[in-house]
Order: structure tokens, then sequence, then C-alpha cells
């Protein structure tokens, strides 16, 4: 009987130290988790840009998939490190430029939806001449170590040009 109060008084402890996390608190942590997401994409293609692919790549899982639609699924971060290796090679000074247009996060994981352009440099135009565009959903994840990490990627090319 003693046993059963103990296990009793136990429980009523716990739920009562247990409270729900204010609103305001999830905003703050919902707004932390968006800058380091929008911290996240920045730094992938600044690092692409500069041509530093494996620091681009530390923004990868090791589970990555990639999806262009009528193009081959990319599986795993070294298939993706060949194919940002030979966009580089094929046009050295060749840059991405994007734009964000939606952010979700909550719980762990979320997504972002860009408007992207490979944009390469025009003897013409000061601003570069696009060869691709397209508009791509890419959902994150958190890592074991509290990291965000791009999980998939799902692309549709767009002509903007």
């Amino acid at each position: 009987m003693l046993k059963k109060l103990s296990m009793l008084a136990l429980i009523l402890f716990m739920l009562a130290c247990t409270k729900e996390v204010p609103e305001s608190d999830k905003n703050i942590i919902q707004t932390t988790e968006k800058k380091k997401i929008v911290k996240l994409i920045e730094t992938f293609y600044d690092n692409f840009n500069r041509g530093n692919i494996d620091s681009a790549l530390t923004a990868v899982s090791k589970n990555y998939k990639g999806i262009v639609s009528e193009a081959e699924e990319i599986s795993g971060v070294e298939n993706y490190r060949k194919e940002l290796f030979q966009y580089k090679t094929a046009y050295p000074e060749g840059r991405w430029k994007y734009s964000l247009e939606e952010l979700f996060v909550r719980d762990g994981i979320g997504y972002v939806i860009l408007l992207s352009s490979f944009v390469v440099p025009d003897p013409v135009e000061a601003q570069g001449n696009p060869i691709y565009s397209e508009r791509s959903m890419k959902v994150l994840v958190k890592n074991s170590e509290g990291n965000w990490k791009i999980y998939r990627s799902v692309s549709v090319p767009v002509f903007t040009y």
C-alpha cells in the first residue's frame, strides 16, 4: 500500500511540475531556428559560389536525396558532390543567385522554398546571364548535434529569362 501511495505521489508531483511552454517562448525558439536555417542556406550558396564545394556540402545530410523533374535522382552526398563539381568545372565563373520565398520550421523539421538561377558572366550585361533557373523546396532536419542539414531537395525548372 505504501508503495502504491509513493508511486501515486511521484506521478502527481511529476504532473504538477510539467508546464506548457508559453506561446511567446515557442515563437522565440522558432525565430531562432529560422535564423539558423537562413544562415545555413546562405552559407551553402556562398561556399559553392566561392568554389568551396566541400564546405558547401557540410550543410547537407549524409542521407541527402535530390530530385529535379526530368532528371536523374541524386542520392547521397558523394553523388551530390560530383554534380556540384560538374557545374563548377563546366562554368567556373558561374554563381547561384537565389531568393528565399518561404520558410517553415517546427519540431526539428523545416522547409524552404527558393527561386534560384545559375548565372554565368555575360560580356554585354553586367549582372550575368542565367543559364538555368529552378523553384525548389529543400526539406531540412535537425541532427542529433542540434544542427540543421539539407535532407531533401525537390526542384522544378522555371524560365526566368
